[in-house]
């Protein structure tokens, strides 16, 4: 993984729409960043919000090719 430098951007984002881009002031170990944040922005979820399920058929009933 990349460790942060100071003069770098960040985006942190809260997974919910909401989000701020920052720069790193300084690194305090290996756990801990001070940054200086941009105001919260947020986005709403798009519309319509769609969902993709696919079924798996069980044992051979799912191998290409099918039989002749």
């Amino acid at each position: 993984m990349k460790r942060l430098r100071p003069g770098e951007t960040v985006v942190l984002t809260d997974g919910a729409g909401r989000w701020a881009e920052g720069e790193v002031l300084e690194t305090e170990g290996k756990d801990r960043l001070v940054l200086r944040l941009d105001p919260v922005a947020e986005e709403p979820a798009e519309q319509p919000r769609i969902t993709v399920v696919q079924a798996l058929p069980k044992g051979d009933r799912g191998n290409w090719p099918s039989r002749p």
